[in-house]
Parts: structure tokens; C-alpha cells; sequence
């Protein structure tokens, strides 16, 4: 399981630990610059995150004969980079940013004129999990790996499940598309939540009132690669 931009494996956490009740081998990714300070961010570059991902299948791959990895955010760009690159028998994308929304593009350019922070408010449960600030130069990161990732969707070939949400307010439901009609795979399901369902970004948190779907379709779909001949 792999975590987005600014967040920690907390943020999946909850997530595998019903996927680990339902008999499945869950690790939870701590992608590169997270879970320390948001300065950390500001200097890591696209590869460091993909060897973050690289690193945490090796170690499963000890567990584990098939291997499922499934993203959110910026988790789910390092995961669809992953895939394209051979990795993963299985792979889930949950609010993949292909595309920001417009309000988000501009926030970031006009953030960026002022420095390298854009505030994020963050409540106090959530304190353990986010930094208070996303990094712009992480953020144009992200951007520039979206860009990439999109150009080579052809290489995916693996069986795939895809999750966007149209509330949600960073990446466009849009995006969902773009890799559906992009990737090659034979398996490919695209569930798109309805605005009317009021699914935000983090697919994963406890703040969405689908959780226990999003759960079950990840499981669901885990079990079903994990059993696959």
C-alpha cells in the first residue's frame, strides 16, 4: 500500500489492516521525504519514491508468491510507474492526479510566486499522519511524474483496478479515463464514486462514507489476482 503526497503509511493503515484480517500479507510503503519534515520533500525527485516502492516489493517478495500494489495520490503515479516497468501482478490506482483540477493548478503557480510552502489545514487527528504544508517543488514533482507516467500507460499490461471519486477536490475524476483507455490490460475495472456519494481525495481515511466499499474492492480484487493461474 503506498501513501500520497505530504501523508505517511497511516494513511492507508487502515485499509490493510482489513486486508490483513481477511488473510492477505500487507506493507504499508513510507514513500521518500515523508514521515520526517516537509523540507525533506523540497529536494527529492521522482526515482527516490520509485525506490521506495522498489524496495518494499523486494521485501514482500519473500512473503509472497504474487504481489499487488495499491496507491492513492501520488502512490497510486509511483504505483502505475511500477507497473510499467514490469513490477506488480496486480495493481489498484485510487485518486491517480493525471490531471489536477484547475483550482489546484493555479494555487500551486500562485503559491510558488511566495516561496516553497502551501499551506494545508490539518485536524487534529490527522496531526500523526499529514504535514501541515505541501512542498511546491514536490508538488511540480508530482506534476512533471504524471506527465511521464501518462506517456507510457501502453506498457501496463497487468490486471487493474482503478478509483476515482467526481467530489473530490485535487484530482480530476478525469483521470480515471485517461488510464483506463491508456493501459492494455485484459482485467481492467474503472469505478468512478459519483459526486452525489461525497467520496473525497483520500479514498483510504475514515473521512470517506465508502470506505468499507473501497475496502472490500481492494480485497476483493487482491484475493482474485492472488488465486489467479
Amino acid at each position: 500500500l503506498v501513501h500520497g503526497l505530504s501523508a505517511s503509511p497511516l494513511e492507508v493503515f487502515e485499509v490493510g489492516k482489513s486486508a490483513h484480517a481477511r488473510g492477505l500479507t500487507v506493507l504499508g510503503i513510507r514513500l521518500e521525504g515523508h514521515g520526517t519534515r516537509v523540507s525533506d520533500l523540497d529536494i527529492v525527485k521522482p526515482p527516490l519514491w520509485i525506490k521506495s516502492l522498489n524496495e518494499g516489493i523486494s521485501c514482500l517478495k519473500q512473503f509472497s508468491g504474487k504481489i499487488v500494489i495499491a496507491g492513492l495520490s501520488l502512490g497510486a503515479l509511483v504505483t502505475l510507474r511500477a507497473a510499467e516497468n514490469g513490477q506488480g501482478d496486480g495493481i489498484i490506482v485510487m485518486s491517480a492526479p493525471m490531471i489536477l483540477r484547475r483550482s489546484v493548478r493555479w494555487a500551486i503557480a500562485l503559491a510558488g510566486l511566495f516561496g516553497n510552502r502551501l499551506y494545508r489545514p490539518v485536524s487534529r487527528p490527522k496531526k500523526g499522519i499529514y504535514y501541515p504544508e505541501h512542498s511546491i517543488p514536490a508538488l511540480k514533482e508530482m506534476e512533471a511524474l504524471a506527465r511521464s507516467v501518462t506517456a507510457d500507460l501502453a506498457r501496463i499490461i497487468q490486471p487493474i483496478l482503478i478509483m476515482q471519486s467526481e467530489w473530490d477536490n485535487r484530482a480530476s475524476p478525469e483521470s480515471g479515463n485517461i488510464i483506463y483507455n491508456g493501459v492494455r490490460s485484459r482485467g481492467r475495472e474503472l469505478v468512478i464514486f459519483s459526486r452525489n456519494d461525497r467520496v473525497p481525495h483520500v479514498l483510504t481515511g475514515p473521512d470517506n462514507p465508502l470506505l468499507q466499499e473501497v475496502t472490500e474492492r481492494i480485497i476483493r480484487f487482491s484475493l482474485t489476482v492472488g488465486t489467479a493461474h
